[in-house]
């Protein structure tokens, strides 16, 4: 799309790579969250937000096509959503946005020194224009 010619790569391939596809550390915002190496579901957590995620996507899905009578708290996919996405796809999220506002204050700090460039050479060529006259 012409529109966004100028956007060629998002904070998920460029800053958030790292984090969405090889973390390689738990990303909880409590440590005491994390999970151990025993755990099911440690290796979804570790491998990254993008592996997580599809995890939690395939589990809500799981469960939406289950029929209800069939559904308890100890269901893999229910205790998957509730342990990881409450901890690590949480904390992973949290530090993926963390990352993006950090991108997007540096371009609105560039912008903001670009306007105030443009508002000197614009005052300069005013005086000059008002000396030359």
């Amino acid at each position: 799309s012409p529109h966004f010619q100028l956007a060629d790569k998002g904070i998920t391939f460029t800053k958030g790579a790292d984090l969405m596809f090889n973390p390689g550390a738990c990303m909880c915002q409590i440590v005491v969250d994390c999970l151990v190496p025993s755990d099911a579901f440690y290796r979804f957590t570790m491998n990254g937000l993008d592996p997580a995620l599809q995890r939690y996507f395939y589990s809500v899905q799981t469960l939406l096509l289950v029929p209800n009578v069939n559904i308890s708290l100890m269901t893999p996919s229910f205790k998957y959503i509730f342990e990881v996405g409450n901890s690590d796809i949480f904390g992973g999220l949290a530090l993926l946005n963390v990352q993006f506002n950090n991108m997007v204050i540096v371009v609105y700090n560039h912008a903001l020194v670009l306007h105030i460039v443009a508002l000197v050479v614009i005052c300069v060529m005013g005086a000059l224009f008002l000396l030359f006259i």
